[in-house]
Parts: C-alpha cells; sequence; structure tokens
C-alpha cells in the first residue's frame, strides 16, 4: 500500500556508508545570534540571487560557497560583505562586494560586532560554514563510534571502523577532489572485502588512528580540521592504492589541482571559465578566456 511504512531485517557482509556530509547545516556559536533582526539562513537554503535584490548581505565563511555565492549576489545587490578570518583574497573582487574581519558577536540591537571591532547591520546574514556529520540510521553509541568537533572515530585510514571494518563510512574528509577521492577510498574498501589487503590488528589501527590525530594536533591542527586534506590528498590516495594493491590515479590530477587553486586564488572573476585539456597522464594544459 502506498504510503505505508514497513521495516525489514536483512544481514549483510559489509555495509558502506555513502550519505555524504552537506545536509545538516553547521551554525557556529556566536554569542548573541539571537538579537539578530534581519534574515538568518545557511548557504544550504541558498537558491539563486534574485531574491536578495535591493538587500545588504553579510556572507559568514570564505570556502567556496561563500565567494561562489558573493560573486552571485554582487550582480543583483549592494553591499555584499564576505566575512572570515583567513588571509586576504589576492583575486581582484566584483564591484560591491567587501572582505571584512569574522563575526565575533551580535549586540541587543542586531549589530554584527566584526574582528576588528567594526559594526554592521545587513538584511541578511547568511553562514557559509560548512555542515555537520550526521548518521541518523546508525547507532554510535552502540557501534563504539564519536562524532565530535567535525570528526568520527576511530576510522582506519579516515575510512574502515577499526572494531567493525565490515563497516566503511565514504567521504568524510574535506578539502578533496571528490570523485577521485572517493573512488580510492571505495577501491581500498573492496581490497579489505575481496582480501587483497589484510588489515592490521585492531590494535594496530587504533593506535596508528591515535599517533597520526595527535601528531596533527600537536603541529596546532585544531580537531574540527583534522579531516582537512587539501594537498595532502594526494599522497593519501596513492598510499590507499599501494595497500589496496589497485592502479593510482593518474599524476597530472595532483598537478591540476594546485594550478587550478592558484588560478581561482588570483582571477576570482574568470577562473570557471577556464578550459583544461588532459594531454597524458601527466601532462595537461590550459586555455584562459580573454579579459
Amino acid at each position: 500500500m502506498i504510503g505505508k511504512k514497513e521495516t525489514t531485517t536483512e544481514q549483510f557482509d559489509a555495509v558502506m556508508v555513502c550519505n555524504g556530509h552537506f545536509s545538516d547545516p553547521y551554525i557556529p556559536p556566536i554569542p548573541g545570534l539571537e538579537n539578530f533582526k534581519g534574515t538568518l539562513m545557511h548557504s544550504h537554503d541558498y537558491r539563486c540571487p534574485e531574491p536578495f535584490a535591493g538587500q545588504s548581505v553579510l556572507l559568514l565563511g570564505a570556502g567556496l560557497s561563500g565567494l561562489d555565492i558573493a560573486q552571485e549576489l554582487s550582480a543583483v545587490t549592494r553591499p555584499v560583505t564576505l566575512s572570515h578570518n583567513q588571509p586576504p583574497l589576492r583575486s581582484p573582487l566584483p564591484r560591491g562586494m567587501l572582505e571584512a574581519p569574522g563575526v565575533q558577536r551580535v549586540l541587543g540591537d542586531g549589530a554584527l560586532e566584526l574582528g576588528d571591532g567594526s559594526l554592521v547591520q545587513p538584511d541578511v546574514f547568511m553562514f557559509c560554514t560548512g555542515y555537520n556529520f550526521t548518521f541518523p540510521f546508525l547507532e554510535p553509541e552502540e557501534l563504539g563510534l564519536q562524532l565530535r568537533s567535525h570528526t568520527v572515530s576511530p576510522l582506519y585510514k579516515h575510512l574502515l571502523h577499526t572494531a567493525f571494518p565490515s563497516l566503511s563510512i565514504m567521504g568524510l574528509c574535506r578539502d578533496t577532489v571528490p570523485f577521485p577521492h572517493f573512488h580510492c577510498q571505495t577501491q581500498f574498501a573492496l581490497s579489505v572485502l575481496d582480501g587483497s589487503f589484510t588489515l592490521p590488528s585492531r590494535e594496530e589501527m587504533d593506535r596508528e588512528v591515535d599517533t597520526e590525530t595527535r601528531k596533527l594536533l600537536d603541529s596546532g591542527v585544531p580537531l574540527r580540521h583534522v579531516l582537512k586534506m587539501d594537498a595532502e590528498q594526494w599522497d593519501y590516495n596513492d598510499q590507499l592504492a599501494v595497500l589496496g594493491n589497485f592502479p593510482a590515479l593518474p599524476p597530472y590530477w595532483r598537478s591540476l589541482y594546485q594550478a587550478s587553486k592558484e588560478f581561482r586564488a588570483t582571477d576570482l572573476l574568470n577562473y570557471k571559465r577556464y578550459n583544461y585539456q588532459v594531454l597524458s597522464d601527466t601532462d595537461w594544459s590550459v586555455e584562459r578566456p580573454p579579459h
């Protein structure tokens, strides 16, 4: 019958969790946020710029979502303020798009106090602050999973549950090129399941997870950034390929990623119109549009 909910119980040799992590918006704990008088929203709910015409907008966060949305909004409304705590952008910005320090708190009258002490009162305050990990179909306590500060543990190679290695949680790492990264994780998980790679003991895996996490924390990396990879993703992907005995990604991925990242940093207005051509496993070319 349509609409009738039924529950069945089945057993499987392995489970791959592939629900992604772009569905539960993360709102940072900003003091006084309840005082804001305007429209409060997350980039998750943004669809197009036209509804914001004629409004002043402040976006918190200068990741890819913040950069993209700020550019789109600058075409229909001004001012658009990109508030963040990263180094200043190196690229020319669209007219009407401003940079500002991160939001520190919201005052009683609804004004936003920025990191330099200045006050702004935008019509719209939009969070471009990423997402929480959420697994509503799992029982984290029963499984011994810890979800805290944008991390999930204990996972061997950020992927396999050390106590239940037939359970893999895909795609948790951040700042990666998604699909090549997913490919390597999937191939590694399959290599464990088909016996191509024999896992270390649970104790050894837990020790490696703890050692790698502690190394990052001791180097000054906050816990919430432990899963951020960026340039480290390529060594990680290659390591999975060696362990799982499957072909590594072609080398052009690494250099193309670094180049496109630099193009975005220096030519924010045009980099999406660059055309790339892969010439071989190691070489590629780029055609830039005329300015």
